[in-house]
């Protein structure tokens, strides 16, 4: 046979029943986030209501093991298992944190279900899809890359007949990956009908980052950020009525008083983002609560988007500024004008914040490679400056401290294979990497403690280059030593208050183990 009707014998893979219409469930896996910060999968949810949307007789169950224990992983998962009925599908979100516990995880359901077909999916597995199918034979099945929805619901629809499958990678006999065609990104009206809710949840996580419930809105970002892998993409925006329907039933139905809008780039056009304030603004009049959003320092030099936020009860605006240092800005790749993107922050942006209602949140990274005392010395000036203006107005600056980490899929780590700096790693670093980064503790503690974003990925700029080019991990202690001293004069900077990220690690609240900040002070 030949064409799109092809079934494709997977090596390694025993296929369950004779035809695309056996009955299959699908169980949805939050992995354990251990040390990191608490917060359940939105795209699970999101996963689960497209699927239901399109194919309502697959049952699906959300598993989340984010705050589960390790000792009662195998037992959470079997009584998972138990409950489904007909052909097991098991999908995994991984990012490059988790990915270590999301492969566990998978392990365990192979064991328990032989059968069961497992699927990876999220940031860390959609450019590592290669590295994991060869890898880990025995345990992933398949890769499901980029945007999940399509691929997920043409795979249950379709199965043992993968060809057509789009966004799908997998082992094709004994060596070979294939990939199929990549799948259209969502339009705005597959996007409105995916709900912020699904039945039967259950979950035990957080809902979302610092006790506020997680929305999006809006995906893709147009712009090319070196550090970040989700670049050069059309914003897809989800309707102002469809938003409005989701706030309504994360408020009114679910309870929830706090809702962080976390779109990679919120306020990209002015117009909608007037427009959503307004529409925001007239549900407050219904119920009353409490929203934040991340954004760029372009977006707020819109004279209107500032203060159409503040009417709709916007509480804060993380302001993704990464570095006060323009070389350091140009390593970013954050912006080209790095000298009128600063003016920019400093004279227009944070003193029409500070005037407003609005608290104003800064991301700052610390430990970028190549970063030297003048570097450090320009972002502190500027930061001092920053304080005496939010003094002035009675306020305080919370500076939200990033450790800079090296991602696949980034041009960051495109640029460090070209150069050589991972040595016989290369494109597998992290499957090293990750493995050994989860075995030590108390470094991973302090990371989560103190950085956004301060595992899964290379901390180059706090790992010793000599020995990284060998292929072996040793942190660099002077430098780490240097980024502790960089971020304790940012918290002793007047008018500058630095986030504490330790009390919203997953477990913290339960006194699971003791805090070892003090492992390299």
């Amino acid at each position: 046979m030949t064409g799109n009707e092809v079934r494709i014998t997977i090596e390694g893979l025993r296929i369950g029943g004779n035809t695309p219409r056996d009955q299959r469930s699908l169980i949805l896996v939050h992995p354990p986030q251990h040390d990191l910060l608490e917060g359940f999968s939105s795209g699970l949810i999101a996963l689960a209501s497209h699927v239901t949307n399109v194919l309502p007789e697959v049952a699906i169950r959300l598993l989340d093991l984010g705050s589960e224990r390790r000792d009662m992983l195998e037992t959470r998962i079997k009584e998972c298992i138990a409950a489904m009925t007909g052909h097991l599908f098991v999908g995994i979100t991984t990012t490059t944190a988790s990915y270590q516990a999301g492969i566990d995880v998978a392990a365990i359901f192979k064991a328990l279900a032989p059968d069961s077909i497992v699927i990876l999916g999220g940031h860390h597995a959609s450019s590592q899809d290669d590295v994991i199918l060869t890898n880990h034979r025995n345990t992933i099945d398949f890769v499901i890359r980029g945007e999940g929805e399509v691929a997920l619901e043409e795979l249950l629809r379709s199965f043992p007949y993968i060809k057509s499958v789009p966004n799908l990678s997998y082992r094709r006999g004994i060596d070979a990956i294939t990939r199929n065609d990549d799948a259209p990104l969502l339009d705005q009206e597959a996007l409105n009908r995916i709900s912020v809710t699904f039945r039967g949840w259950g979950l035990r996580s957080a809902p979302g980052k610092f006790d506020h419930a997680t929305y999006v809105s809006a995906r893709g970002c147009p712009l090319k950020c070196a550090f970040c892998s989700v670049a050069n993409q059309r914003v897809r925006y989800k309707s102002v009525d469809a938003v409005i329907r989701d706030l309504r039933v994360l408020v009114c139905e679910m309870g929830y008083q706090s809702v962080a809008i976390e779109d990679n780039f919120f306020a990209h056009s002015p117009s909608r983002t007037i427009e959503l304030c307004e529409a925001i603004a007239e549900l407050q009049r219904e119920v009353t609560f409490r929203w934040d959003c991340q954004t760029r320092v372009e977006s707020c030099q819109h004279e209107g988007v500032i203060v159409a936020m503040e009417r709709a009860g916007c509480e804060a605006i993380y302001l993704g500024v990464e570095s006060l240092d323009p070389e350091l800005l140009l390593y970013l790749n954050k912006t080209r004008h790095p000298g009128n993107y600063l003016i920019l922050l400093r004279d227009k942006v944070v003193p029409r914040l500070l005037r407003s209602q609005l608290e104003c949140y800064i991301n700052l990274q610390l430990g970028i490679p190549g970063e030297a005392g003048q570097h450090r010395q320009n972002t502190l000036r500027l930061l001092e400056q920053l304080g005496q203006q939010a003094e002035a107005c009675g306020k305080v600056i919370t500076v939200f401290p990033q450790l800079h980490v090296v991602y696949p899929g980034t041009a960051h780590f495109h640029l460090a294979q070209i150069e050589g700096r991972y040595g016989p790693n290369g494109h597998s670093i992290f499957e090293e990497f990750t493995r050994w980064e989860s075995q030590r503790q108390p470094i991973l503690r302090w990371l989560g403690e103190h950085f956004a974003h301060g595992t899964g990925g290379i901390p180059e700029g706090i790992l010793n280059s000599d020995s990284l080019k060998r292929g072996r991990f040793n942190e660099d202690i002077d430098a780490i030593v240097e980024v502790i001293n960089y971020l304790n004069a940012m918290a002793n900077t007047p008018g500058i208050s630095v986030f504490q990220y330790g009390r919203y690690l997953t477990g913290s609240r339960d006194n699971r183990g003791e805090s070892i900040t003090e492992a390299h002070t």
